[in-house]
């Protein structure tokens, strides 16, 4: 008895499968090389704008303003076309204090920068007082307001030796010429003067020109070293925020005659004059010579030149040659 199982099968089942193919899609074929089937890149859809429901705006410190960078790489030429003059960097066009000392204010490039501190260094007899009442009467011819306070002479010596070079004193003193005499030896008095009483004095009377001489004698009221540094760099640092040219003579060191006597005072300043003897080689005769040996924020001589101390003058050659 065979099985015969036909009954059960429906006829739908005995149709053979059929084969699903995908629909054809429209558009460019894929290339063929070499047999094989390069597929199409694909296309990126094109950016559309969110729209205000799903824009997000960008946190504050994100945000940058949008700027043109034609407009930007422009705006130097605007600047330049509109005659706006820029000063070059690292050099500066200040305006020049002389010392009303011919041949050295050429040596200075014009005269002290305005506002500058300035030491002139020297030993005796080389002038320091007379360059130093040369500066203040120049100041004085122009209008100015000076103040000169000694602590080595005697006030009366000091207006006495003024008056012999020429100066019409009588014309200024007490009114724009103010003559200030510190006894270096009251020890409290000298320092407290120097440290708080000059300053408001500047002040006060509005004094454009200020001169110490000699400062080497109140770094000698200083008890130490440590102590000399400290003051003189607050001094200094403290006549800067004033409103006006300030110069201050210092004695030489006994054993450098190319430094002041504490070896402080060139290193504070804007401009170092040294003053000094020159002696020929066969010991026959001296010359006096000056030399600008610092000057910041200027070019200057670096030349050494003659000068020589006159009786109603000082003239400095900054034509010839010590040597």
């Amino acid at each position: 008895m065979s099985d015969d199982f036909s009954a059960l099968i429906d006829d739908d089942d005995k149709q053979p499968p059929v084969r699903k193919i995908p629909p054809i899609q429209t558009g460019t074929p894929p290339a063929r090389m070499g047999g094989i089937i390069q597929q199409a890149d694909p296309v990126e859809p094109e950016w559309e704008p969110p729209s205000d429901d799903e824009w997000i705006p960008p946190a504050e410190d994100q945000w940058e303003p949008p700027h043109d960078e034609k407009k930007e790489m422009q705006e130097p030429l605007k600047r330049e076309s509109s005659g706006e003059v820029r000063t070059p960097p690292g050099r500066r066009t200040d305006q020049r204090i002389k010392l009303g000392i011919e041949g050295l204010d050429e040596m200075l490039g014009g005269g002290l920068v305005k506002n500058s501190v300035t030491g002139i260094i020297g030993t005796y007899g080389t002038g320091k007082t007379t360059f130093a009442i040369n500066f203040i009467f120049e100041g004085l011819k122009l209008g100015e307001t000076c103040i000169l306070i000694s602590l080595d002479e005697r006030a009366e010596m000091l207006k006495e030796s003024i008056r012999r070079r020429g100066y019409d004193l009588d014309a200024y003193l007490d009114k724009t010429f103010f003559l200030i005499k510190l006894d270096p030896t009251d020890f409290t008095l000298a320092v407290n003067s120097i440290k708080n009483d000059i300053p408001d004095l500047i002040r006060e009377t509005k004094a454009s020109r200020v001169v110490i001489d000699p400062i080497s004698l109140f770094e000698g009221l200083l008890p130490d070293e440590a102590s000399r540094r400290l003051e003189m760099f607050k001094f200094v640092e403290r006549m800067r925020d004033e409103d006006c040219t300030f110069v201050m003579t210092s004695e030489t060191d006994t054993q450098i005659p190319y430094a002041s006597k504490y070896g402080l005072v060139e290193y504070l300043v804007d401009c170092v004059v040294l003053l000094r003897y020159v002696r020929t080689s066969d010991l026959s005769g001296t010359h006096l010579a000056v030399e600008v040996v610092k000057m910041r924020r200027s070019q200057h001589s670096r030349e050494i030149k003659p000068y020589e101390i006159q009786p109603d003058d000082v003239v400095v050659y900054s034509e010839a040659s010590v040597f």
